[in-house]
């Protein structure tokens, strides 16, 4: 099973957007998939129309002891499954201050089975939650959407990353950066300085904007996939989960 923690510190990065339309495009490929929102605001339990459950049926459960992740109820979705986030996860981040506590989701995902891949969504703004998702994976995706803002975020939650690799998580074996948010036939220039410095752990595969993903509340419960398969939102997806396995088939590309 591989953990995919898709983290940048900067919110509007593409985060969600991104585990929800990945998720779906590796479900379509035959990837038994399940998304789990780790944040507070639950952006993705929302899109996905799972945000009205109590906290011992959402994420919030992870932080429990001996929690079963086995008995835990998903929401399913054509292609994946939805492990949604409650508000509480706000309070609960709160108590989150021992040095141990990164290790929560870690432990929790350490019983799961049934799954290819696990797509952590996470907040920018709640440190606990995106450490506990480093972690727990073997590889982190970052978005980074045009704007020197984005940029310097990603590039500190690429820090982050190779300090959690370091002392907590040497699993933590790649990191690859993706770009969102793209302008169809150009290049931000910050983003080609990023493609310029990090090379091999930038993505070749590109989301461009367009109207499909813009939609966001508009399409609750559905996927770009579900509403046009063909739409320029679901092709680029769909070539980013194939990279995606294709590097972590590699396992030399990207190293943090």
């Amino acid at each position: 099973m591989v953990i995919v923690a898709v983290c940048n510190t900067a919110d509007r990065t593409g985060k969600t957007t991104s585990v929800i339309q990945l998720g779906a495009a590796l479900g379509l490929s035959g990837q038994r998939t399940l998304l789990l929102d780790l944040d507070p605001d639950a952006w993705l339990s929302k899109r996905m129309g799972a945000f009205t459950v109590p906290a011992s049926e959402s994420s919030y459960a992870l932080f429990e002891l001996d929690v079963n992740m086995g008995a835990l109820p998903v929401r399913q979705y054509d292609g994946f499954d939805v492990l949604p986030a409650c508000t509480q996860l706000r309070t609960r981040a709160q108590t989150l201050t021992k040095p141990t506590d990164v290790f929560w989701v870690k432990e929790a995902l350490a019983s799961l089975t049934g799954y290819d891949f696990v797509l952590i969504d996470t907040a920018g703004g709640f440190r606990t939650f995106i450490l506990n998702a480093m972690v727990a994976a073997r590889t982190l995706l970052i978005p980074l959407s045009p704007g020197i803002h984005a940029i310097k975020s990603a590039e500190q939650t690429w820090q982050m990353a190779r300090e959690v690799r370091t002392k907590l998580n040497p699993d933590l074996r790649t990191a690859q950066f993706l770009c969102t948010f793209a302008q169809p036939g150009t290049e931000d220039g910050s983003l080609a300085r990023i493609r310029e410095q990090y090379e091999a752990q930038v993505l070749d595969s590109v989301v461009r904007s367009s109207k499909i993903l813009s939609l966001d509340m508009e399409i609750i419960g559905r996927t770009v996939f579900d509403i046009n398969v063909r739409a320029r939102g679901a092709l680029d997806y769909a070539n980013v989960a194939d990279e995606l396995i294709r590097r972590l088939d590699g396992q030399s590309q990207g190293s943090v």
